[in-house]
C-alpha cells in the first residue's frame, strides 16, 4: 500500500503510527473530495496508474464516500480493471477506511477473527456447519448474515416486514452482510408454503452502511401485498471464489 497524508502528525494521530506513509501532500494541498486525476509514477518515472476518480452518484460512484466519512476502495486491486471506472470501486466497510490494510473479508479470515487457535482446531466449534452458540445458525450462516457465531442471535439476523411505496404495501426482507465479503454471493428466494422455494421477484430497496464493516440491505417484493397475500422470503449465500 502507498499512503500519503496532508499532515503526517494528524494522520498518525487519527490512524496510528507505523503505517507505510510515503510522504505528505505539498503546498498545503490534499485530494479533492469532488474527484480529480491521480497519476502514480515509479522511481524510474514509469506510470504505475493514471486515472480520474469522481463522486458523481449518477455515474455509479459510491454515494457514501461523498461527505459521509467512508473511503473509496477498489473491488479487486489485483486485477487489470481500469480504476477510472466507477464500477471498480465501493465504499469502505468502516468509517474512515482502513489505511494501509485490506478490508476484504473471506470466510477463512472471518473464522480467524472470531475463534482462537484451540477453537479453530475443533470442528465442533469452528466447522462450517457447527453452531457453537446453539442459536440454530451454523457458522456459515453467521458469516452470511454478519452475526457473531459465539453470541446467540436467532431472531434478529433476518427480519421480515412491510414497506409502503406509493399507495401500495410490499413484503420486505432485511438482513446484514459484510461489506468486504466479496467472495460471498447472496440471493433471495420466495415461497408460499415453506416447502417449494423459487427465485424471488424482488428489488433492493436500500443499502445502509453501518460503519462497523457491515451493511444492512432491504429487499422488497416487486408485487404488492394486494397481489400476493402470503409470501415467505429467505436469504441464500454461496462462496463464488
Amino acid at each position: 500500500p502507498l499512503l500519503v497524508g496532508r499532515s503526517l502528525g494528524a494522520f498518525e494521530m487519527r490512524c496510528g503510527a507505523g503505517l507505510p506513509v510515503a510522504g505528505e501532500f505539498e503546498n498545503d494541498s490534499n485530494l479533492n473530495d469532488g474527484g480529480e486525476r491521480i497519476h502514480l509514477l515509479d522511481e524510474n518515472g514509469q506510470t504505475i496508474a493514471d486515472f480520474t476518480f469522481d463522486d458523481d452518484e449518477s455515474m455509479g460512484w459510491p454515494s457514501a464516500t461523498d461527505g459521509d466519512g467512508y473511503a473509496l476502495v477498489l473491488l479487486d486491486p489485483e486485477s487489470a480493471t481500469d480504476p477510472g471506472l466507477a464500477g471498480g470501486w465501493r465504499a469502505s466497510g468502516y468509517l474512515g477506511g482502513m489505511p494501509g490494510t485490506d478490508d476484504r473479508l473471506t470466510f477463512a479470515t472471518w473464522k480467524a477473527d472470531y475463534f482462537d487457535a484451540v477453537q479453530m482446531g475443533n470442528s465442533a466449534v469452528s466447522g462450517n456447519l457447527a453452531d457453537p452458540d446453539f442459536d440454530g445458525l451454523t457458522n456459515f450462516v453467521e458469516f452470511i448474515l454478519a452475526s457473531d457465531p459465539l453470541i446467540p442471535n436467532p431472531h434478529n439476523a433476518v427480519q421480515g416486514g412491510v414497506i409502503e411505496v406509493g399507495v401500495e404495501d410490499y413484503f420486505t426482507i432485511i438482513f446484514r452482510r459484510w461489506v468486504g465479503a466479496e467472495e460471498l454471493a447472496t440471493s433471495i428466494q420466495s415461497s408460499v408454503d415453506g416447502n417449494v422455494w423459487t427465485t424471488a421477484e424482488v428489488v433492493r430497496d436500500s443499502i445502509s452502511l453501518n460503519g462497523d464493516g457491515t451493511q444492512t440491505e432491504v429487499w422488497r417484493s416487486t408485487d404488492p401485498i394486494t397481489a400476493k397475500r402470503v409470501e415467505l422470503l429467505r436469504v441464500l449465500g454461496s462462496i463464488t471464489q
